[in-house]
């Protein structure tokens, strides 16, 4: 295996740069109320304007504001549940809220209704900062480049969060800087809520105002270029403009703040389409009034891309409900999901790349180049305590764009479907249990190997029988359920091999398993 491995790190040093990602990185600020006495003066913040509900969610008392002191700095968040209107807050959700700074922000720091922090953790977010971990922490030999927006007011070496995001580009590859005038988010993040010790996000409101021009808009050096969480949408068109490219291999993490549904000018996408003629030439007359219209209407039935998203964000895409909502919960089901996912292929009209799905704690679910459905649970450590659930979906993403990648060093989608997303969903449970930006190999090979993860194919998305499991929620599903709707039992059914580790994973990228078409086989195939 250690031929393998190190065949895969001389291909990946051709390259200076391996994967670019471009993303929005933000500052979390992360107030941890789990019961226990390290966490109590959290909670007594918390407490002082919210009630913390049993499952997990948050009702705030009318016009009240959380706050907090970064070097010096005020920030406040607020108001919440503005004048009666928006009391409860669910467990799980994200949602945008005002944020101020500055003499307005020392004055509401002074009032009664401010609750104020004295010392949460902080580090740096975004989706396209978080997937940096994974690099940092596991896969060393890649060399990442970030493209991240900043303030236009920062100059090089002295953003806000570059104390953050310097050791890690330090150590993994180039940071380079887009200046907008979107500016520097500030996150409130409140974990452990909930029997899940579940999270919830306020993400600061940013202004969308771009000052981008074109001589500085940088293009990425990677082969392989990921799209994330974007707000400033001149940069989220260029970046899915390189994704697309033929000439590299493009990843999409589809998330609610990229696939925004803002109306934007004509005047921004025709400046965009004189920039890049053949995307003009392939949508002929069509126009777009959003971000969500591009990438429904253009990005996914004219590229090859590798999607990522979670239920969520399913959902906003393809307007189709993943679950069902019991009132006091909202649960997924397969056959809700399967469901949006056929309306996603739809989207893409006719083309078979695969689509990643992350369903929290019920696992995740991957359509692969061939239509099957393969689906991964999650793996339950009963004999610890689960950590913060900061960025797990990020470092699942992070593990998919590295393994895909490396496999694609080799072929398209030489790595198995099943094998990437079983060692995603590892990294995932080993950050669900070890705590984000603590990963190693060794420790996600522990989840990786674990025998009682449940990964099964569940047929086609055309053939599965979806209104047998429209209501049967996926944590509810038991081994008879599981056992009804497989077509084929557990996975290695064709090859009779399952890899228990990250490097066994790797290995198998220089293997012809069988049934697999090498691209002689694939010749003959097309002659006959």
């Amino acid at each position: 295996m250690t031929t393998f491995t190190d065949a895969i790190v001389h291909s990946t040093r051709l390259d200076r740069v391996n994967i670019s990602v471009f993303g929005y990185p933000v500052l979390d600020v992360i107030v941890d109320i789990r019961p226990g006495a390290g966490h109590l003066a959290e909670y007594d913040a918390i407490s002082k304007v919210a009630i913390v509900r049993h499952g997990g969610n948050l009702e705030f008392r009318p016009n009240t504001y959380i706050g907090y002191y970064l070097h010096r700095e005020p920030i406040v968040w607020g108001p919440f549940n503005p004048d009666g209107h928006n009391e409860t807050y669910g467990v799980g959700g994200k949602f945008e809220i005002p944020t101020v700074t500055g003499p307005a922000a020392e004055e509401l720091m002074r009032g009664a209704s401010t609750a104020i922090l004295a010392g949460p953790r902080q580090h740096i977010g975004g989706g396209g900062a978080n997937v940096l971990f994974g690099f940092y922490d596991v896969f060393a030999q890649l060399h990442v480049e970030l493209l991240a927006t900043v303030d236009s007011h920062e100059t090089e070496g002295a953003g806000r969060l570059d104390r953050f995001i310097n050791p890690l580009t330090d150590k993994i590859g180039p940071y380079t800087r887009m200046p907008t005038r979107t500016g520097a988010g500030v996150n409130l993040v409140i974990e452990g809520l909930g029997t899940r010790l579940d999270r919830t996000i306020f993400t600061a409101q940013v202004p969308h105002d771009d000052a981008l021009t074109l001589d500085e808009m940088p293009s990425p050096q990677g082969r392989a270029v990921m799209v994330n969480t974007i707000y400033a949408p001149q940069v989220a068109l260029e970046a899915l403009a390189h994704a697309v490219s033929l000439d590299r291999l493009g990843f999409l993490a589809l998330t609610k703040g990229l696939c925004s549904t803002r109306s934007l000018p004509k005047e921004l996408f025709d400046d965009f389409f004189a920039r890049h003629p053949s995307i003009r030439r392939d949508i002929g007359a069509r126009t777009f009034g959003s971000l969500h219209e591009f990438i429904a209407g253009y990005v996914l039935s004219n590229s090859d891309c590798i999607c990522i998203v979670n239920e969520k964000e399913l959902e906003h895409l393809t307007g189709v409900a993943a679950g069902v909502d019991r009132g006091d919960s909202y649960e997924l089901t397969l056959g809700r999901i399967i469901e949006a996912l056929r309306v996603f292929r739809k989207l893409q009209k006719g083309r078979s790349h695969r689509v990643y799905v992350t369903l929290g704690a019920s696992g995740s679910v991957v359509v692969d180049e061939h239509e099957r459905i393969i689906y991964c649970g999650v793996v339950h450590d009963r004999n610890r305590f689960a950590q913060a659930k900061t960025a797990i979906g990020d470092t699942y993403a992070t593990f998919v764009l590295a393994l895909e990648t490396i496999g694609n060093y080799i072929r398209s989608y030489n790595i198995p479907a099943q094998d990437v997303i079983k060692a995603s969903a590892a990294g995932a449970d080993s950050g669900v249990y070890d705590g984000f930006g603590n990963l190693t190999v060794n420790k996600v090979n522990t989840f990786l190997g674990d025998p009682s993860r449940i990964l099964v194919s569940l047929g086609t998305l055309q053939s599965f029988p979806c209104s047998k499991w429209m209501d049967r929620p996926v944590d509810a599903m038991r081994s008879s359920d599981w056992e009804m709707i497989v077509e084929t039992d557990y996975i290695n059914h064709y090859s009779g091999f399952v890899p228990t580790t990250l490097q066994e994973v790797i290995g198998r990228a220089f293997l012809r398993l069988p049934g697999e078409d090498g691209p002689q086989d694939q010749q003959k195939s097309a002659a006959a």
